[in-house]
């Protein structure tokens, strides 16, 4: 079924094949795991030989609730995913304004690593 989505030229059924698993990874409760998923979700993002804007926009308001969950522990990495979305142009108007909440908080955030992440 899922070989099916693929073949249907579907540039979301191939960019979920990729996240969906990412996403997972980053639900753990383990700093390595979600920084390992999202820093491998940022490299597909750069990696994208024609970016499909419409899909990767579908991934900002998942991010979002990410950076704002308590239990997310690795913000540095999920930053870098919204860096590597943003220079692709695949930040939608509509999650913007949540996007740049969220990066604020980050900023105010007391680990340093996170701050530093934020500024770019």
């Amino acid at each position: 079924m899922l070989v099916s989505r693929i073949y249907l030229n579907s540039d979301d059924a191939v960019v979920a094949l990729f996240v969906e698993p990412l996403f997972e990874a980053m639900r753990e409760r383990r700093k390595g795991v979600q920084s390992g998923a999202a820093m491998c979700m940022a490299k597909m993002v750069q990696s994208a030989a024609t970016p499909p804007i419409s899909s990767f926009q579908k991934l900002c308001p998942r991010i979002s609730k990410l950076l704002s969950n308590p239990c997310f522990l690795a913000e540095a990495s999920l930053l870098l995913l919204v860096s590597s979305l943003s220079q692709v142009g695949a930040i939608a108007p509509q999650s913007l304004d949540s996007l740049l909440e969220r990066i604020y908080a980050c900023l105010a955030s007391t680990c340093w690593e996170t701050r530093t992440k934020g500024c770019g």
